[in-house]
């Protein structure tokens, strides 16, 4: 399946309406069709994919070019009409979050509320798709959205499936922002433990990976339940009820035959 990155350095423009520059941004990267980071599309073209007007579009574009996410080459063309070429820089292992380009298109969101998860999608711990945050105010912050709206936006994407709220933690559901593209048995696994949290109203564990890409703890699960019928199995057997700070450590302890540690944490990542 056809995935996109988008760079975090989204986040640093300064201006007030990131979700509509995300958006552009993400619509327009969405054309590249090989290796060579270039696209093209007409700005008219772009207003009826997004939702959003000419004049928008063609601000979000110089705050883009200023800020070197993109570069316009201003083309004439054989015809009546001018159009644009667009460059990307490329982007290094780190510095973007992966999306499928289908939330883009999804018509039942306003261009807001699609850019809205695409800035939360970038602020997201690392492996997963939720993000931690002390207050309210310090979320509004972050996204650079007023408190009071942003309350609106996220009772809106929560009551139509896209995101959930437990605890203090903000969780894209939405099927456009996967956890990970390579298909693996300790990905796999990874999935399906995370989904278990979700079903049991709990927050989902993150991983932490060695110089190898690899979860200790997950790769002792991996040893014992080797697929997700398996594990499955054993979630709702071993781990019928779930602590609230629970880690992959848990986990590994309950699903191995051990006495669970409850205390037990990674670490925090919260933004305060």
């Amino acid at each position: 399946m056809k995935y996109i990155t988008i760079p975090k350095e989204l986040m640093t423009i300064s201006t007030r309406d990131k979700q509509g520059i995300a958006l552009t941004y993400a619509l327009i990267r969405n054309q590249i069709i090989d290796n060579s980071l270039k696209a093209s599309y007409p700005i008219s073209f772009l207003a009826v994919d997004s939702g959003l007007s000419e004049s928008s579009i063609k601000r979000y574009l110089d705050k883009l070019d200023e800020n070197r996410l993109i570069t316009i080459d201003h083309k004439k063309g054989s015809g009546e009409y001018p159009y644009n070429v667009f460059h990307f820089p490329e982007l290094k292992e780190g510095e973007y979050s992966v999306i499928y380009p289908d939330i883009l298109f999804d018509s039942t969101l306003s261009p807001k509320l699609r850019g809205l998860l695409l800035l939360i999608k970038l602020n997201c711990i690392a492996g997963t798709n939720h993000l931690t945050y002390g207050t309210k105010e310090k979320l509004a912050e972050i996204l650079h959205i007023g408190k009071n709206q942003l309350t609106q936006y996220l009772n809106e994407l929560a009551s139509k499936g896209y995101v959930r709220l437990i605890d203090k933690t903000l969780i894209i559901t939405n099927d456009s922002f996967p956890l990970y593209l390579t298909e693996n048995v300790s990905n796999t696994l990874f999935k399906t433990i995370y989904d278990y949290c979700l079903s049991k109203d709990t927050v989902p564990p993150y991983k932490q990976v060695d110089e190898r890409g690899e979860d200790k703890n997950l790769t002792m699960i991996a040893a014992q339940y080797p697929d997700e019928e398996s594990l499955r199995g054993a979630l709702n057997k071993r781990c019928p009820t779930l602590p609230k700070n629970v880690t992959l450590a848990y986990f590994c302890q309950a699903l191995r035959g051990m006495k669970p540690n409850q205390e037990t944490k990674e670490y925090d990542y919260i933004i305060d």
